[in-house]
């Protein structure tokens, strides 16, 4: 595995299907069968991919818990963290539609129903959080100017390939401020 002997610990988010909450798992020290697994668990996006089973847990998208997940960067001893959005400023999620089918869909894992009913709301307070944390310099956050055109589930290369060099057109505007921010 190339994370192994990085000095750098590399962690991914999920949520637990059974109790709710987030599982964060620390990918550097993990085989390679776990890894994947991990890593499937940490994008499985709900009623998309299937809900992934790793050491009698099962996990789906962290995002179902823990949409932007720098509290727990900062809760596990770094005194700032970067952020990267994929959604423009002023952006708040809207609260689910179809609720009556995803409680069906989900009546096993009721759970995971309470996660998805209650995804805007903690998306849009920690969106709220990040911002205040941006303005005291604890975190820095690099979002999109404009709204992606591009779904989450997009397939097409060119599409795929125009949002990703708006990306890269982005990083590098960045990388200067962010590198002043990171000598601070």
């Amino acid at each position: 595995m190339m994370l192994e002997n990085s000095e750098s610990k590399f962690y991914v988010g999920t949520s637990n299907c059974l109790t709710g909450v987030s599982e964060f798992f620390l990918l550097n020290n993990l085989d390679k069968k776990e890894f994947k697994t991990v890593l499937s668990a940490s994008s499985s996006i709900p009623l998309i991919a299937p809900v992934v089973s790793y050491n009698g847990k099962l996990l789906l998208d962290g995002g179902l818990t823990d949409s932007i997940p720098f509290e727990y960067a900062l809760n596990h001893g770094n005194k700032r963290a970067v952020v990267v959005l994929t959604q423009p400023e002023g952006y708040l999620k809207s609260p689910l539609k179809f609720t009556a089918l995803l409680k069906w869909y989900y009546r096993k894992l009721p759970k995971v129903y309470e996660m998805l009913l209650n995804r805007a709301e903690r998306y849009n307070a920690s969106v709220r959080q990040l911002e205040e944390l941006e303005k005291e310099g604890l975190v820095y956050v690099i979002r999109p100017k404009e709204k992606l055109v591009v779904s989450r589930l997009e397939n097409n290369p060119l599409k795929t390939a125009k949002v990703y060099n708006a990306a890269m057109d982005l990083a590098r505007k960045e990388y200067s401020d962010l590198q002043k921010w990171l000598e601070q």
